[in-house]
């Protein structure tokens, strides 16, 4: 799969990431650091928890993460998410969407860890 390929199917901006990392090869070595971030497994614990602090901040950075790779899909719903969770604003919206979240993760992991699995080959 190509980086571009792997944009599409993440419903992320390409054209965004290769302004930003300049490369395919560069933005191909941030897909593999992707794989690393802790954010949503923050995010779930925090979550689970009841602990809607933390749970705001693992969002916080998971939003960041996933604007600056530009997997602009999932960071809308996780920016959502986050805005439910600042300053404890609407939870009951927060945990209506969470799954949401779970689920775009998900879908998300599945292609990058495809990703990862054909340059590993």
């Amino acid at each position: 799969m190509t980086v571009s390929e792997c944009y599409a199917r993440v419903k992320g901006d390409y054209l965004e990431a290769l302004g930003r990392f300049k490369s395919d090869s560069m933005i191909a070595k941030f897909i593999m650091l992707y794989t690393q971030d802790t954010s949503l497994d923050d995010l779930k614990t925090a979550f689970y928890a009841q602990d809607y602090e933390k749970a705001f901040a693992a969002a916080h950075t998971l939003k960041g993460v996933l604007r600056n790779m530009a997997f602009n899909d999932y960071a809308m719903t996780v920016s959502e998410i986050t805005e439910y969770l600042r300053d404890g604003k609407n939870i009951p919206a927060a945990i209506e969407i969470f799954p949401m979240v779970v689920s775009k993760a998900q879908d998300t992991l599945d292609v990058v860890d495809a990703f990862v699995k054909e340059r590993e080959g």
